[in-house]
């Protein structure tokens, strides 16, 4: 059996592991420190200093009365 290649998984150990929760805090993370296009680079490129979240990030949602708003957050 030396001959052989390790086969790749549909679901690899890491998306077993982590939550979606957790897989969507590390992609939104990886916008922010992207070494090409990332949040943080555009940001020091304007003399902005902004940091990337690390454990929650807070989302506010604004519209109009009976907008859709709690429908769209329960969905």
């Amino acid at each position: 059996m030396l001959g052989r290649k390790p086969r790749s998984v549909a679901n690899p150990l890491e998306s077993a592991i982590t939550t979606p929760s957790e897989r969507i805090l590390k992609e939104c993370h990886s916008l922010y420190v992207d070494d090409e296009n990332g949040l943080v680079k555009i940001a020091s490129s304007l003399d902005v200093r902004l940091l990337p979240p690390r454990k929650k990030i807070i989302v506010m949602i604004m519209g109009n009365h009976s907008a859709g708003k709690s429908s769209f957050i329960n969905w």
